[in-house]
């Protein structure tokens, strides 16, 4: 297995991993209490003390000919799988790269490139019940009634991510794999911006 490391708390994984990465690379790194998480388009991410897990592998750039947007569609169908597996139900890949079980999210994927560094930091829903206002979010527990081992979990992402997402380069594959789980596909959606909706 690559390097892993894990931390008791951290403000940010991908943060934190950038640290250790002149010494060990590819490296993996997670905790299961991350208390200044980002997402996508800059939002945050909080996460209950020993609910849910934070993890982030980093490898240099130059390991994959993948593009940045190839490579999000590569670790989303990984994840999906995954995530398929342990709640032993349909999940499904929503735009650009959350992870939906019953049209509730329970992961989401952060990638940065700093330097000569890629980084893939996923937050990862398991035991947390209570979203409180966030109504679009869900976790294993919630939306399966399974409730993993988040040591078992964690170890087992790292194995999944580290040995499979470079398994696969062709461009066609990767979005045809990705296209194939993707939410609501060929079905006619309303989203909503600025108070406005539209199809």
């Amino acid at each position: 297995m690559k390097s892993l490391i894990k931390l008791d708390s951290c403000q940010s994984t991908n943060d934190e991993i950038v640290k250790y990465a002149s010494d060990h690379l590819p490296v993996g790194l997670y905790t299961f209490n991350q208390t200044a998480g980002r997402g996508q388009y800059g939002c945050s991410w909080h996460m209950p003390q020993e609910k849910n897990i934070a993890y982030s592998y980093c490898f240099a750039s130059n390991a994959s000919n993948l593009s940045a947007s190839l490579l999000n569609f590569r670790t989303a169908s990984i994840l999906r799988d995954f995530v398929a597996k342990i709640a032993e139900m349909e999940a499904k890949v929503k735009w650009p790269n959350d992870i939906i079980l019953n049209n509730k999210k329970v992961t989401g994927i952060l990638l940065e490139r700093r330097g000569g560094l890629t980084i893939i930091g996923i937050g990862f829903n398991v035991l947390q019940q209570d979203f409180d206002t966030l109504t679009k979010a869900g976790s294993i527990l919630s939306q399966s009634g399974k409730a993993p081992e988040l040591e078992t979990i964690a170890l087992q992402l790292h194995s999944e991510l580290s040995n499979k997402l470079f398994l696969e380069e062709d461009s066609q594959v990767i979005l045809d794999e990705y296209n194939r789980h993707l939410f609501r596909k060929d079905k006619v959606s309303v989203f909503e911006e600025n108070g406005k909706k539209q199809n």
